[in-house]
C-alpha cells in the first residue's frame, strides 16, 4: 500500500464516513419515536461499538490471507461499506436504520484501518492529518452544492449521482491503494482512538457549514467557503508546519483548541457574536484538530524503528471501538439535553471532546524530523479547485433574502393574506426520514403569502445536519429571519413573500423547561397594510404549564409594545383548547384563527393519528376568512394550520 494513493483513500472515506454519522440523527429521532430514549441510546451506542467487531473480523481474514494484504485491509470493506451506504439510501424506511446502522460500524472501521496503515509510513502521521482534513473539506463542498441536504436522503437524480460519485471514489482510492506496498512498514501509530473525537467536532462544528452559518449569522455561501478553505488550510498545517521542541506547542494547541470549542458553543442567542470573530474561531478549531490529530498519530518510535506487531493488531480493535464510542457519546449527550436535561451545559460534552483529542495529540519528546509534503500536494491542489468550482457554481443562488414571490403566478392584488403554521419537526417524519423537499412540496401546494415554522434545524445531528432555512428559503423564495430557541442551530422561521421590516426577538423564560424558548416577530406590507407576525414556540411537556404561562407573561406585554395594531401570533404552543394557557391569551384580546373560522374539534397532533390541537394561528385586529388543519401534510409528526386573512 502506497502512502501518497492511501492519502486519497483516507479523504474519500472520512467524506462519505461523515456524511453516515450525520445520518445517525433522524434515524435515531424515528428509533427515540417509535421505541423510547432508552432503545434509542442502545441502538446507537451498540453502532458505534461496531466498528471493534468489524475491524476484528477483518484482522482475521488478515491472518488467514495475509498475501492479500490490500485486498483484505481496504478494498473488502471498501466494498462492504459502499453496498451497504447505497443500499440504505435505496431502501425503505422500515429497513433504512439496520441497514445505515450497520453502514457507519463499517465506515468507523475502514476509516481506522486506513488511517493506521496511513500512519504506520514514514512521515505518514503528516499525512493522515492532511487526508482527514481534506475529507472534511470535499464533505463541506458536497454540502453546499446539495444546500446541506445530504444526498443520503434523496431518491432523485442529483442524490444517486452524487451517492455514486462518493462511492466511486471511495472504491477507486482503495484499489490504486492496493497495488503497492506500503513506503515503511516498520511504524505503529499511537492513538487512533482520537478519530473519534475528531469526528464529533467535525460533525457539530468544523465540518458543518449549517452551523457556522448560524453561528456567524452569515449566508450558506459564505459560511461553506470559509468552512472549505479554513479545512485545506488546516490540511496544509498538519502536513507542512515546522518542527520544534514538541511538548509547549501541543499543549498550547490542546488549550486553544478547548478555548474556543467553548467559545463556539456559547455564541449568545439573543445578538450574537461579531461574524469575523465566529469565522476565525471556526478556522482555529479546524487548524488545532489537525495539529491535535497529527501528534495523537506520532510513532512512539524514531523513523528508523522497526516493531514486529502488524498495522491490525488487538491495539488496533480496541482503538476502533474506543474511537466509534468517543464520537456518538458526545454527539449524544449534546443531543439528549433538549429531551431529558443532564444535569450540566450540554456544551461540556464538546469541551470534553476537544479536551480528548487535545490531549491526545500532547507529545513529551521532540518531533520527528520533517518529512516531505508531496504526498498530500495533489490531494490539496485538488480540494482547492474544488472549493473554487464548487462556490462558483453556488454563487448564484439566494442564499439569503431573495425578492422574488413564493409563486409568481398567483395574482399579486389579491385581497387576501394566507399564512401557514407548521412545526415541522427538523423535516424528519415519523418514518425517520429527513425529507425537507416534502416540506416544501407541501407549503407549495397551499402558496401561503407568509409561513411560520417552528423546530427549524440549522446543522442540529437530529435533523441531519442541514441548515433547514437556508435551503427552505433558496427552494421556495422568500424573505426570512430565525429567532435561535434550544440553541443558535434550532429555533423558529418567519418565511415572507414580502421584505421583512421591524424584525424583533425576544428570549423567554426557560423556568424548569427542557430547553430556552424564543420568539420572533417582524412587519410585512401587504395587500391590507402592515401586518406584524410573530411565530413562537411554547415549551412542551404536560406537566409544565406553570412554565408556559411564565412565558406568556412575557410575550403579551411585548404585543402590546408592539406598534402595530395588525397582529398575527402562531405557532406550536404545546397547549390545548382547554388550557389556562388558551385562556390566558383569549383574555388578552386574542382570536384563533380555528375556533372563529374553522372547525373548533380539528385537531393538529400527532400527524398520523392526531388526537390533540395544540398548533396554532391568533390574531388581533384581523378578520379570519378561513382556517385550516391540512390533514393530508405528512411530513413531520405536527399537521400545519393554513389561515386567510380578509379586510
Amino acid at each position: 500500500m502506497e502512502a501518497r494513493r492511501l492519502c486519497w483513500f483516507v479523504a474519500a472515506v472520512t467524506a462519505m464516513t461523515l456524511e453516515l454519522v450525520r445520518s445517525t440523527g433522524p434515524l435515531m429521532d424515528s428509533v427515540y419515536s417509535s421505541s423510547g430514549m432508552e432503545p434509542a441510546i442502545l441502538v446507537a451506542v451498540a453502532t458505534y461499538a461496531g466498528p471493534g467487531v468489524v475491524v476484528a473480523g477483518i484482522a482475521l481474514a488478515h491472518r488467514v490471507l495475509p498475501q492479500h494484504d490490500g485486498t483484505v485491509v481496504l478494498v473488502a470493506p471498501a466494498a462492504l461499506l459502499v453496498a451497504l451506504r447505497l443500499a440504505a439510501q435505496a431502501a425503505p424506511p422500515g429497513a433504512k436504520v439496520g441497514i445505515a446502522m450497520a453502514a457507519i460500524a463499517v465506515s468507523l472501521a475502514a476509516l481506522v484501518l486506513a488511517v493506521a496503515a496511513l500512519a504506520s509510513c514514514a512521515g505518514g502521521q503528516r499525512d493522515a492529518a492532511a487526508a482527514l482534513s481534506s475529507g472534511l473539506a470535499f464533505s463541506v463542498l458536497t454540502q453546499v452544492l446539495l444546500g446541506t441536504w445530504d444526498a443520503f436522503w434523496r431518491s432523485s437524480f442529483p442524490g444517486w449521482t452524487v451517492s455514486g460519485l462518493m462511492s466511486l471514489a471511495v472504491i477507486g482510492t482503495a484499489v490504486a491503494a492496493a497495488r503497492r506496498e506500503r513506503d515503511v512498514a516498520a511504524l505503529h501509530p499511537r492513538r487512533v482512538w482520537a478519530l473519534g473525537p475528531f469526528l464529533a467536532l467535525a460533525t457539530l462544528i468544523t465540518a458543518n457549514p449549517a452551523f457556522v452559518a448560524s453561528q456567524a449569522d452569515v449566508t450558506l455561501f459564505v459560511a461553506g467557503g470559509v468552512a472549505a478553505l479554513g479545512l485545506l488550510l488546516a490540511a496544509a498545517v498538519g502536513a507542512r508546519a515546522a518542527d520544534r521542541p514538541a511538548l509547549p506547542l501541543t499543549v498550547v494547541t490542546a488549550a486553544v483548541l478547548v478555548v474556543v470549542v467553548t467559545g463556539l458553543l456559547q455564541v449568545p442567542r439573543a445578538g450574537g457574536a461579531p461574524a469575523g470573530l465566529v469565522l476565525a474561531g471556526v478556522v482555529m478549531v479546524q487548524v488545532t484538530c489537525a495539529l491535535s490529530m497529527r501528534g495523537a498519530l506520532q510513532p512512539r518510535q524514531d523513523e528508523d524503528a522497526v516493531v514486529s506487531e502488524p498495522v491490525i493488531g488487538g491495539r488496533t480493535v480496541v482503538a476502533a471501538t474506543v474511537a466509534g464510542l468517543s464520537a456518538i457519546v458526545p454527539m449524544m449527550l449534546y443531543q439528549i439535553e433538549y429531551r431529558a436535561p443532564l444535569g450540566f451545559p450540554n456544551y461540556l460534552s464538546l469541551t470534553a471532546a476537544a479536551l480528548l483529542l487535545g490531549a491526545a495529540g500532547v507529545r513529551g519528546h521532540p518531533a520527528l524530523g520533517r518529512s516531505s509534503s508531496r504526498r498530500t500536494q495533489r490531494l490539496l491542489v485538488v480540494g482547492l479547485s474544488a472549493t473554487v468550482a464548487a462556490l462558483a457554481v453556488v454563487a448564484g443562488r439566494p442564499w439569503t433574502t431573495p425578492d422574488r414571490l413564493l409563486d409568481p403566478s398567483r395574482p399579486a392584488d389579491t385581497a387576501s393574506v394566507r399564512i401557514m403554521s407548521w412545526n415541522v419537526h427538523y423535516a424528519v417524519g415519523g418514518s425517520g426520514i429527513a425529507d425537507l423537499e416534502a416540506v416544501a412540496g407541501a407549503v407549495e401546494r397551499h402558496d401561503p403569502d407568509v409561513l411560520v415554522l417552528n423546530e427549524v434545524s440549522r446543522g442540529w445531528l437530529i435533523g441531519g445536519g442541514a441548515d433547514d432555512a437556508a435551503w427552505l428559503a433558496q427552494r421556495l423564495g422568500g424573505h426570512w429571519t430565525f429567532a435561535p430557541s434550544a440553541d443558535r442551530q434550532f429555533g423558529s422561521l418567519i418565511l415572507s413573500r414580502w421584505p421583512l421590516a421591524d424584525v424583533r426577538r425576544v428570549e423567554l423564560p426557560q423556568g424548569t423547561g427542557t430547553q430556552a424558548r424564543s420568539m420572533v416577530a417582524a412587519t410585512v406590507t401587504s395587500q391590507l397594510g402592515d401586518l406584524t407576525v410573530v411565530a413562537v414556540h411554547l415549551e412542551d411537556g404536560a406537566g409544565r404549564a406553570a412554565v408556559r404561562l411564565q412565558q406568556l407573561a412575557v410575550l403579551l406585554p411585548e404585543f402590546d409594545a408592539m406598534d402595530a395594531a395588525p397582529l398575527v401570533f402562531a405557532g406550536d404552543l404545546n397547549a390545548a383548547p382547554s388550557d389556562e394557557e388558551i385562556a390566558t391569551i383569549t383574555r388578552a384580546g386574542f382570536v384563533s384563527a380555528i375556533d372563529d373560522a374553522g372547525d373548533p374539534g380539528a385537531l393538529t397532533q400527532p400527524s398520523d393519528a392526531p388526537h390533540r390541537r395544540i398548533d396554532w394561528v391568533f390574531g388581533r385586529g384581523v378578520r379570519f376568512q378561513d382556517a385550516d388543519v391540512l390533514y393530508d401534510e405528512q411530513a413531520s409528526d405536527h399537521l400545519p394550520v393554513l389561515t386567510t386573512l380578509v379586510p
